[in-house]
């Protein structure tokens, strides 16, 4: 019966997650469908041709979609392509070699909801009330931000210049970054209710040993040590969908938020130069390139560290429980409990690069001003050393 429960919620994750493995992204398919595991494969590979194919004809077309003016308006521009395109095409090969990885994953999420549902737990949560609300973020965001590249095309495509093809080629990649990071997000989302469910229950049977009538019934110590016992299972398994993530994800995160943290820097540039130096004929146009950028980094960082910021508080709540006049095997077993969740650290990061909380928020804004800086520094000399009268 678990089994065929288990295939069936496979079956779900599927559908779920069908509209990311239609953008060649997290193939996660049953072994014995293999038809089906190679027309996936195939349209990856079909979208890693069209980058290829994408950058290839941006190069060939150099002087029609680049800006030729200088040398770092050139770089600049080639930056802002062709780190998306390699981005994207790094982030489908990490989908086809991880794509076990992310079946490992949504079984897991399948055992500890399983688990704690066998104890009476979490007979409240359903899963279709969770995707509402991750598909109306999804909706929200990810509208809110291909509507603005789409208003960027409609609003420079009647000066019909080289700025229009380039918008036009990046909106494919882009859009792929920007899947990588809300399929991301679906996981941390859904992490993040586990864990909420385990804060919630530990406090009732942190009220219940705190109330020294009733614990000292040996049934209600029964109850609060099954429960604790219950729910230390579903954390080690969380913990391990916490390690799975990491390796699935990880440098597909360092990838992606670095190329974010480029073409913020490349955006802000080209900003200073349509409003200080009137290089653009559209400066509307100009600062609305780093909104879609904003738009989905900002709620996937925060969406990363509120996932875990539960984990202080059970470990708080594990502490804190104490069973007077219990038996040796109770009490050696919450000892336990309390020094594993002190040794363990659940966070999520870029294979160890930096770790995605509110703190790397910070660290991008510094070092996109430091660059920011330097880079103006460079525009303004070659704009005052070339516009002197002779």
């Amino acid at each position: 019966m678990e089994e065929s429960e288990s295939i069936v919620k496979l079956r779900v994750a599927r559908r779920l997650l069908a509209f990311f493995q239609l953008n060649g992204m997290l193939l996660v398919t049953h072994p014995r469908r293999v038809m089906l595991e190679k027309v996936l494969m195939g349209l990856g590979a079909f979208y890693m041709g069209f980058l290829i194919l994408s950058i290839s004809t941006a190069m060939y077309f150099l002087k029609l979609i680049f800006d030729m003016r200088n040398s770092l308006g050139l770089f600049m521009d080639v930056i802002q392509l062709a780190i998306p395109v390699s981005t994207h095409f790094f982030i489908l090969t990490q989908s086809f070699t991880k794509r076990e990885f992310h079946r490992k994953i949504w079984e897991m999420f399948d055992g500890v909801e399983v688990s704690l549902r066998g104890n009476g737990i979490a007979t409240a949560w359903n899963l279709r009330n969770f995707l509402v609300r991750y598909a109306t973020k999804f909706i929200l965001l990810v509208g809110t931000a291909c509507g603005i590249e789409l208003a960027i095309i409609v609003i420079i495509y009647p000066s019909n210049n080289g700025w229009t093809w380039h918008r036009m080629l990046a909106f494919t990649p882009f859009l792929g970054n920007r899947l990588c990071l809300m399929m991301l997000m679906f996981y941390t989302e859904l992490y993040r209710e586990f864990l909420q469910i385990i804060v919630q229950e530990l406090k009732k049977a942190a009220d219940l040993a705190h109330d020294e009538g009733a614990i000292e019934k040996p049934l209600n110590q029964f109850v609060v040590y099954q429960k604790c016992k219950c729910l230390r299972r579903s954390f080690n398994m969380l913990w391990l969908i916490n390690k799975y993530i990491n390796k699935s994800f990880g440098l597909s995160i360092f990838f992606n938020i670095t190329m974010n943290f480029i073409i913020l820097i490349v955006d802000y540039y080209w900003n200073f130069k349509a409003f200080f130096l009137n290089s653009s004929a559209n400066p509307l146009a100009s600062i609305l390139c780093s909104f879609p950028l904003i738009v989905c980094l900002i709620p996937f960082i925060q969406s990363c560290h509120s996932s875990f910021r539960p984990i202080p508080q059970i470990k708080h709540l594990i502490s804190g429980l104490h069973l007077r006049g219990t038996p040796k095997h109770f009490g050696r077993f919450f000892k336990q409990f309390s020094l594993q969740m002190l040794q363990l650290n659940s966070h999520l990061d870029a294979s160890g690069f930096f770790t995605i909380t509110y703190e790397l928020l910070h660290s991008l804004a510094g070092a996109m001003s430091i660059y920011l800086v330097i880079f103006i520094q460079f525009e303004l000399a070659d704009h005052f050393v070339y516009n002197v009268p002779m």
